[in-house]
């Protein structure tokens, strides 16, 4: 460890109130760990890469052979389940009306573009009259001349530099995917099932984290004021607690911002999930509401899950969100985001940025589900759309750009409240800007814990 580090440690040790702390020697992997004070905790609660993977051998889901969820033991998830959908007339003919106005946009701005990229390759093709770029470009890199070298150099730099590029043309999947997301969540018909894994980056077989944010929209049929109904959990992974990364990415899972974290054994962790996955994507008889699960490049989310014995819904895997399936829809942020404008700048910090959405403390699994979730509610928002134009490509991808090139820039990055604190002489110590965390608690099981969340009568 060198001085500098050395510093740092002595600070934050300093600055952290001791009764908020434990200090603990993971044997098992040596690793030295700070685990944050967590409500209800167990006296000498074992963790540790191996008692995880022990657990995971011993994991017994049995709500996995079943259909049934505890939700419904509570009269208000009954109730919802007793919805129905009924579309409104006026509600699809604003979708309509927009989605072909896109489709002629887009068509529009394709010509466009393809006028301005001729025009900029009509000046080179000038200086190399005799050149074929797709003649060159069969040749091997050692089979062309210098001139032939340089126009290949030249060709590629104002096309891959080129912007926009319509990638959603109608008649594309790329479209379809985009209309199909827009159509079924502008209509409020669809209930989107958001989350997140964390994992721990020594071993990416060891799950730490689980955040899910869902959206149903029986919960949000009068909504006059905009706000959206979202209900939001963080599970923490009792056998890994210990395991902290730190190398590749932050170590937040103490950091959620939307409520308490739920520390439970794996176990209990994978019935909560279970029973949620069972309420909301598990459609009952003669269901009239559509389902998706929701992730920022899901696929990796999904397989964790499943490795982990928890029974994921029948999936439709396919780009093109097909209108009758009886499948449980992805929904993926990522993938919708590159079909529309590319590869560059796809992490789900790059997005939130680019469309101006609020977050923080991203890479806590709680926060990034909740963040995934808002992000799709956005992108699908025509009205967002259009007050933002999403549709106008050239104006997006300048955005892209810009934000790219500002990587490089120095961050302004909140200052520590225990430095803050140290350093104010003023006694209303209240006053000082900070962001408190909903703080963690220990359950026995899964039940009790989302037990905690109701505050309606059962």
């Amino acid at each position: 460890m060198n001085k500098t580090d050395k510093l740092l440690v002595n600070m934050v040790r300093n600055s952290l109130n001791s009764k908020h702390i434990i200090r603990h020697t993971n044997v098992n992997n040596n690793i030295r760990s700070n685990l944050f004070h967590i409500r209800n905790l167990p006296e000498n609660l074992r963790h540790g890469i191996q008692l995880y993977k022990f657990a995971v051998r011993k994991v017994d889901n049995k709500l996995a052979s079943t259909n049934e969820s505890w939700l419904t033991d509570y009269r208000h998830y009954r109730e919802l389940n007793e919805m129905e959908f009924h579309g409104s007339g006026k509600l699809t003919n604003y979708i309509d009306t927009y989605l072909e106005r896109t489709k002629e946009s887009y068509v529009r701005q394709n010509e466009d573009s393809t006028v301005e990229l001729n025009e900029k390759l009509k000046v080179l093709t000038n200086k190399y009259p005799s050149f074929d770029f797709s003649q060159i470009k069969k040749k091997r890199s050692h089979e062309r001349t210098g001139d032939e070298v340089q126009f290949y150099s030249d060709y590629k730099t104002i096309t891959d530099n080129h912007v926009p590029i319509i990638r959603t043309l109608p008649g594309t999947r790329n479209f379809d995917y985009l209309a199909r997301a827009i159509r079924l969540i502008s209509s409020n018909q669809t209930i989107l099932f958001s989350f997140d894994i964390e994992a721990f980056e020594r071993d990416n077989n060891v799950v730490t984290e689980i955040g899910i944010s869902i959206y149903d929209p029986r919960e949000n049929q009068v909504n006059f004021t905009g706000v959206n109904v979202l209900k939001n959990y963080h599970l923490i992974v009792s056998e890994s607690l210990s395991l902290r990364n730190r190398r590749w990415v932050c170590d937040l899972k103490d950091c959620y911002l939307l409520n308490e974290s739920f520390v439970m054994n794996l176990n209990q962790c994978i019935e909560f999930v279970q029973s949620l996955i069972n309420y909301y994507m598990i459609p009952g008889e003669n269901d009239t509401w559509k389902r998706a699960l929701v992730g920022h490049n899901i696929d990796g989310d999904i397989k964790w899950l499943r490795d982990l014995g928890v029974k994921m819904p029948q999936t439709e895997l396919g780009t093109e969100l097909s209108q009758d399936t009886k499948d449980v829809m992805i929904m993926d942020t990522m993938k919708l985001y590159k079909y529309c404008y590319g590869d560059k700048g796809s992490s789900l910090g790059k997005l939130l940025r680019l469309f101006q959405i609020p977050h923080a403390f991203l890479h806590n699994a709680g926060n990034d589900a909740y963040y995934t979730l808002n992000l799709l509610l956005y992108m699908t928002n025509i009205n967002f759309r259009q007050q933002f134009g999403l549709d106008n490509f050239k104006s997006i991808n300048e955005k892209i750009i810009y934000n790219l090139n500002r990587k490089n820039e120095p961050k302004i990055l909140p200052m520590s409240y225990s430095i803050v604190n140290r350093n104010t002489n003023n006694s209303k110590k209240d006053l000082i800007p900070q962001t408190e965390f909903g703080g963690s608690k220990w359950f026995p099981n899964a039940t009790s814990a989302f037990e905690s969340t109701q505050h309606q009568e059962s």
